[in-house]
């Protein structure tokens, strides 16, 4: 297993979640809260309304359009540059499907392992979609080859992720609430 990996025990674990931090991902707060024996760091793209992240370190990524496709499409970023410097990053772990793909191209220009909570809506969402389309033709591609380990939080996400053509030999199923990096 990938979490057995020695480089995956020491350093700062990442934690990016698009959206800082709507009332129905309580999941993603509790995530990181969960983290004893290392550090996590919880970053997003955008500031919304919603649950409070008292206690925990959060960053903000510039939420400019030119930031953004710097970011997604050439992996560029000076803020996570930074923060990945500042706070010891040895891995990235995203939540959902769509965020992995913003940061896929990131992760494999800085040599750091992604790993991507598959939660549902990214998995299941009509992939012809209009709101899909640029992530399904362009950004997901990179995601499949570039993201060490898939965790689907249940077989039944797992088999769906399987269908959309995420590669079988890095899906795990882990369920929510069991501390994966703590």
């Amino acid at each position: 297993l990938p979490a057995r990996d020695w480089r995956w025990r020491a350093g700062t674990v990442l934690v990016f979640a698009t959206e800082l931090l709507p009332y129905s991902e309580t999941f993603v707060r509790d995530h990181v809260a969960s983290f004893r024996r290392r550090k996590a760091i919880l970053v997003g793209a955008k500031p919304v309304p919603g649950l409070s992240t008292e206690g925990l370190e959060t960053a903000l990524l510039p939420n400019s359009r030119w930031s953004r496709l710097l970011l997604w499409f050439a992996g560029v970023s000076p803020t996570m540059d930074q923060l990945v410097a500042a706070h010891g990053v040895k891995l990235i772990h995203a939540h959902f499907a769509d965020a992995g793909a913003r940061l896929a191209t990131y992760a494999a220009r800085r040599g750091l392992p992604l790993v991507v909570t598959l939660h549902g809506a990214d998995v299941l969402r009509n992939p012809d979609g209009p709101k899909a389309a640029l992530l399904n033709r362009i950004l997901w591609p990179r995601l499949m080859r570039s993201a060490a380990l898939f965790l689907p939080v249940s077989d039944y996400l797992g088999r769906k992720a399987l269908r959309r053509g995420f590669p079988a030999k890095k899906l795990q199923r882990h369920y929510l609430g069991i501390p994966l990096f703590p």
